[in-house]
């Protein structure tokens, strides 16, 4: 090395500096690189955290149903109130000591032509006198032994035909009244209620009757029953923030003849049991043949079983790719992620190329001023 005092030669600094700049490049892109590794760590540890957080939260996946079926059965555990219009209601015939008669409910009437059956059988007594103009009401009241079960069933003449029952140990379903009449008539614990048909579709009475109760429409062919479902669709939704109305549709099914499809409670994100809500409708009309009823139900997707004949059983399963399609928050972080890593990708570049531009300017300017 040259003696403090003897005069550095043109380009000598300039030589030494070169020898030792790819040291300090190597040192400080080291260093840049580092600290970019940790940044990037940083940001992926919070990116999973907020992802599996995300990911993990209940998505409320609703589920529409329409059918046309000839049956359907309901376990109602809330109180109920329907407006049965017109509808004969049937109790269990009581005894009468030393006679065999059947009740006169239980006699057959013929009006226009067309041949009713009164109760069905001599098991059964009418418990009220319904005509057309005179409707009535049902209130039957929850209790704590369990729900109530329905059953609906088109009859072959048209009309419709409802068995209620009331849970184990319970000996009253409720109470039956007209609408104008403060008499009110006690219910058993099982009767059937009968909408005769119309002769003609003018004169008949659309019945629509509310429910919140687990569901089943259809029956499973396998026995042999005359009722099924003859048709439906299935609609299942996803919340959504782009859309007005605050959810998006996810998937459709088609339901075919012979399915079974059974919509179950399901707690939600609090843990409040929601039960599948929807309703019955029909109109009684004489025409030769099975009525069918249309029953709509929302529910939620994930009580939701279908059985079908020759095809097994299918039920509602979002898988993890479904969950990250309709979760728009991790959509968002996904793009927030990407934009991150490349943002951090470019300043570590940047970082790394500093040292050299800013050594090399300063190597310039020592040997300019030399």
């Amino acid at each position: 090395m040259a003696a403090p005092d003897e005069p550095i030669a043109p380009g000598q600094g300039l030589a030494a500096h070169a020898r030792e700049l790819p040291d300090l490049v190597a040192q400080r892109s080291m260093r840049a690189a580092l600290v970019a590794s940790g940044a990037v760590a940083l940001l992926l540890a919070l990116a999973i955290v907020w992802f599996w957080a995300i990911f993990s939260a209940p998505i409320a996946w609703q589920l529409n149903l329409i059918a046309q079926t000839e049956i359907v059965r309901l376990a109602m555990p809330d109180n109920t109130r329907w407006d049965i219009g017109a509808g004969r209601v049937c109790g269990q015939a009581r005894a009468r000591p030393g006679s065999d008669a059947a009740p006169a409910s239980a006699v057959e009437r013929r009006t226009d032509g067309v041949t009713f059956q009164g109760c069905g059988s001599a098991r059964w007594e009418a418990l009220n006198s319904p005509v057309h103009e005179l409707g009535y009401w049902l209130e039957l009241p929850a209790n704590p032994l369990g729900p109530i079960s329905a059953t609906f069933e088109s009859r072959t003449d048209g009309g419709v035909e409802l068995s209620l029952r009331a849970a184990a140990g319970v000996e009253r379903l409720g109470h039956l009244q007209s609408f104008g009449d403060e008499k009110r008539i006690e219910l058993p614990s099982a009767i059937n209620i009968i909408w005769d048909p119309a002769p003609q579709a003018s004169g008949s009475r659309t019945i629509v009757l509310p429910f919140s109760a687990r569901l089943t429409v259809g029956r499973d062919v396998g026995w042999s029953s005359r009722h099924m479902l003859t048709s439906g669709r299935l609609d299942i939704f996803a919340p959504s923030d782009e859309s007005l109305a605050g959810r998006t549709l996810a998937e459709d099914a088609t339901l075919v003849a012979g399915d079974q499809v059974t919509l179950l409670s399901q707690p939600d994100a609090e843990n409040v049991v929601r039960w599948p809500k929807g309703f019955v409708r029909f109109s009684p009309v004489f025409v030769g043949l099975p009525s069918t009823m249309e029953v709509l139900a929302f529910a939620p997707a994930e009580g939701m079983t279908i059985e079908r004949f020759g095809g097994g059983t299918y039920r509602f399963e979002a898988g993890w790719w479904a969950k990250i399609r309709h979760q728009s928050a991790l959509v968002i972080l996904a793009i927030l992620i990407t934009g991150a890593l490349s943002i951090l990708g470019s300043l570590a570049s940047v970082l790394g190329a500093y040292p050299i531009l800013r050594d090399w300017w300063a190597a310039c300017t020592g040997r300019g001023r030399a």
